[in-house]
């Protein structure tokens, strides 16, 4: 699965997501990212990129964190 791939299917889990799921979801993410800084850079990067998907989603409904 190429980088696009797996950005679109996290978009695609996002559009389906609650504002409450969103923004947990998001916080998660950022959460696991940083977790991994140091030791795991290849997750960590996958964590900030599933984090943007939800981020982009919560700027499209116009909605807050």
């Amino acid at each position: 699965m190429t980088a696009q791939e797996t950005f679109n299917r996290y978009a695609e889990k996002a559009a389906n997501m609650s504002i409450e799921g969103l923004r947990y979801s998001l916080r998660d993410c950022i959460a696991a990212a940083r977790a991994c800084s140091g030791h795991d850079t290849v997750r960590e990067g996958q964590y900030y990129d599933e984090a943007f998907a939800y981020r982009n989603e919560l700027n499209k409904r116009n909605a807050t964190l």
